[in-house]
């Protein structure tokens, strides 16, 4: 058992692997069964630090209400859940609701019960009761509470349900009765079981707990307990496969051109080592002045972004340096020389070196792809919805190297912008091997080149039949390169 606790925050880990490991390297397989505590108030960037220890095999709490919560949980279920669907069960369809949004809300599924287990749950219910999941057997409980082991069994032999949540309100009448049946209904499943027991008779949460049944006090906390259960049964990501692993060998060497600078690299170069790397960038290419820019206009051909070329000017959009939609070389040419001195009156002494054309990236879906190198972790890779408003979105994950194809579409799959891959309102879906790719090249290359201290891609641009990177940036330090 660690502890490192600071005053102002407490960050709680429950971790299945062996505690003798350096948490700052993956450590080995987990135990089957085995669950240890592990609190840490590490310094450096809490995110960081956090998905790191997740992707190990560790499930990670952030107060004590939780901390108490996973070690009464992972204390009495041995089971895991083969996936997010909760099945619930309650005599109170406020308190069903209340569980349905606790789940939901944390990423998990209330899914919709089989018609044969609806029509099963529903014999012997009244009209005003609910055989849906969130299952509400109202009065049910309250006339007949023997019958409380039947509805809870018949819910968890639904395909769809891999954790059962029986959740009761204000229980004071014939309460023995109810906890023998929940006793019997969970020993009676594979499946995990969570109590939920609101108000009613004190003795209730004492007496399941001694069956081997965790307890929440409110649906909120019972929601959380199915998220860390879920969370638990992911597969840890060790390392990845050989066949995981992309051929970056040519932006390798692109990289390794620039190992003697320090500071940013301008777009341009950072384009030309993500093209090496196979991953698309717009058409188009660098001009050193606007007569320049307004020929490369014409060769592409229809409307193009003008940017400016400044290798010192990380976002461009701030010093209005980015001009999308232009059409000919003159009117590119109008715009290069007013953008440049709109540029230079914003930052007098910028580092411009020309202008960048590129042929307009379709519609897509806008992410961030990125990774910083940490003093404890070395490269951490990033992936989220990206944009002008990536700071305010904060819809990202992290993982650190090296990890797999599958663990990097799990990823996206907890973003909460994720639908927007899935396609809404009428759109296709986003080619989400092209963003794991991309992701999987960019940790590679990270790996590989440790003078590479920073790479921004932002916006990747996803659509249905691929990515393009419309925007990066490389930061080098050649001096001392982090782990």
């Amino acid at each position: 058992l660690t502890l490192n606790m600071p005053f102002t925050r407490i960050d709680a880990l429950l971790n299945t692997a062996s505690l003798d490991n350096d948490l700052t390297t993956p450590p080995g397989s987990p135990a089957d069964g085995d669950v240890y505590l592990v609190a840490s108030g590490a310094t450096g960037d809490w995110a960081t630090h956090a998905a790191a220890f997740r992707q190990w095999g560790a499930v990670v709490v952030e107060d004590l209400e939780s901390l108490f919560d996973a070690i009464e949980l992972f204390a009495l279920t041995g089971a895991r859940p083969a996936g997010p669907g909760v099945g619930v069960i309650t005599n109170s369809g406020g308190i069903g609701v209340l569980c349905a949004d606790a789940v939901t809300s944390r990423g998990r599924e209330v899914p919709a019960l089989s018609s044969a287990v609806e029509a099963a749950v529903g014999e012997g219910l009244p009209g005003f009761a609910s055989a849906k999941n969130p299952v509400d057997i109202a009065l049910q409980l309250l006339n007949e509470p023997e019958s409380l082991g039947r509805f809870v069994t018949t819910v968890a032999g639904d395909a769809g349900v891999d954790i059962v949540m029986p959740f009761v309100g204000v229980t004071r009448y014939k309460v023995e009765t109810v906890i023998a049946e929940l006793g019997r209904a969970a020993a009676a499943t594979d499946k995990p079981v969570i109590a939920g027991w609101l108000g009613g008779n004190p003795a209730g949460p004492p007496q399941l707990r001694a069956q081997g049944i965790p307890v929440a006090p409110t649906p909120e906390r019972a929601g959380r307990m199915a998220r860390l259960l879920v969370d638990q049964a992911r597969p840890t990501v060790v390392s990845a496969a050989a066949s995981d692993m992309p051929d970056i060998s040519a932006a390798v060497d692109a990289a390794r051109y620039f190992t003697g600078r320090n500071g940013p690299l301008g777009e341009r170069e950072g384009m030309a080592i993500l093209a090496a790397g196979g991953i698309r960038v717009p058409a188009g290419g660098h001009a050193v002045d606007a007569e320049a820019a307004g020929r490369m206009a014409d060769e592409i051909g229809g409307p193009v972004a003008l940017k400016i070329s400044a290798p010192d000017i990380a976002h461009k959009t701030e010093v209005d340096g980015v001009t999308l939609g232009l059409e000919g070389g003159a009117a590119v040419r109008a715009e290069a020389a007013q953008m440049q001195a709109r540029v230079m009156s914003a930052v007098a002494d910028a580092d411009v070196d020309g202008f960048l054309v590129q042929g307009l990236v379709g519609r897509g879906v806008e992410l961030i792809v990125g990774m910083r190198r940490d003093a404890a972790f070395g490269p951490v890779v990033a992936i989220g919805l990206g944009g002008t408003l990536v700071e305010v979105m904060r819809d990202r994950a992290l993982a650190v190297p090296p990890f797999g194809r599958a663990y990097v579409a799990d990823l996206l799959r907890g973003l909460k912008g994720y639908p927007l891959l899935e396609g809404v309102r009428g759109a296709a879906p986003a080619d989400i091997d092209a963003i794991v790719d991309a992701v999987m090249k960019v940790a590679a290359l990270a790996v590989a080149v440790p003078e590479i201290s920073e790479i921004d891609i932002n916006p990747l641009i996803v659509g249905p039949e691929g990515a393009v990177a419309a925007d990066a940036l490389f930061v080098m330090n050649a001096s001392s390169p982090a782990p």
